[in-house]
């Protein structure tokens, strides 16, 4: 981006003098547009990540549903077991 900007100051002439507010002009809706392609990315991103954040949350759930909790019984007595 600033080498574009330095051309444009290179291209200053008496003669081009009437096109600066063009290629300025130019300069800015290529802005606008690359910003808006940014904000849609980041907005796909951003619901993205919320999915994944979901589906994450609903596996943990899944899994632990299939855990069992054992009460009044020492990790000693579970190890002999296996």
């Amino acid at each position: 981006m600033c080498a574009l900007w330095y051309s444009l100051l290179l291209s200053l002439r008496p003669s081009t003098v009437q096109t600066i507010p063009l290629k300025i002009s130019n300069q800015i809706e290529c802005l606008e547009n690359d910003n808006q392609a940014l904000r849609n990315e980041n907005k796909m991103l951003r619901d993205r990540v919320k999915d994944l954040e979901y589906q994450m949350e609903a596996s943990e759930q899944y899994n632990r549903r299939n855990n069992v909790r054992i009460f009044g019984v020492s990790d000693l007595s579970l190890k002999r077991m296996h």
